[in-house]
């Protein structure tokens, strides 16, 4: 019975330093991607095409200058030549993080 209370103890004791290393991990990780959004702008977009309904949907995640924006979009009554050109799936573009060019990508001004 001792020996599996040692046992027990031990695995919890892994468990969690495991979750704190993953943890302080994804805490640098994060902190290294927010401060390199002030000088390249990361884009990352899923695209969907439904052919039953001739319909786009895309999904957008982008990091620019500190801030984190996602959106979704949807295209109705795509004509044939046009759908067939938008391929599914991820895409990922990087550019040089230009100022106010996050904001007026997504309609959002500052007084």
């Amino acid at each position: 019975m001792a020996r599996r209370r040692a046992w027990a103890r031990r695995v919890g004791r892994w468990t969690l330093n495991a979750a704190t290393v993953g943890s302080a991990v994804l805490c640098v990780a994060a902190g290294v991607l927010w401060a390199r959004s002030y000088w390249m702008t990361d884009h990352v977009m899923l695209r969907s095409p439904d052919p039953a309904q001739w319909t786009l949907t895309a999904y957008a995640a982008t990091a620019s200058h500190g801030s984190f924006f996602v959106r979704r979009t949807q295209s109705w009554g795509l004509d044939e030549p046009l759908w067939r050109a938008v391929h599914g799936g991820w895409t990922h573009s990087t550019e040089p993080a230009l100022p106010g060019r996050a904001e007026r990508a997504f309609g959002i001004t500052s007084s």
